[in-house]
């Protein structure tokens, strides 16, 4: 099956979030989303490239762990693995220039009239 058979794609609801880049600059373009319990869309990240996808949290806890759903695939920004270059969203994140740095992610989700839907690949 070729790789990008793979990937369906998900509607998630998330928040737009602003990050630091390496030089300091804060930057748009960013999504955070909060999962509900064993419910909802946690988003991932690829190291390699920083295209966005997102893994349905009840799917995950029914099967598979997540680094063997996705062996063998390949990234469909880079091409790279994602069974190596995968991480966590947005605690790790490519700012503008493509360096990986790291967010803390905060215990209060922001309002809920603040969030958006928007379509990932699904993992």
């Amino acid at each position: 099956m070729a790789n990008q058979e793979k990937f369906s794609r998900i509607l998630v609801r998330c928040w737009p979030l602003q990050l630091p880049s390496a030089d300091g600059h804060i930057e748009n373009g960013h999504f955070i989303a909060y999962p509900d319990g064993f419910g909802g869309n946690d988003l991932f990240t690829c190291t390699g490239c920083g295209h966005l996808y997102a893994a349905n949290i009840e799917m995950a806890c029914l099967g598979q762990t997540l680094e063997e759903k996705i062996r063998g695939w390949d990234c469909v920004g880079c091409g790279g693995p994602l069974t190596a270059l995968l991480q966590r969203y947005p605690e790790s994140y490519l700012d503008s220039s493509l360096r990986l740095l790291k967010h803390v992610r905060g215990r209060i989700p922001p309002r809920d009239s603040d969030s958006i839907v928007r379509e990932f690949d699904s993992i």
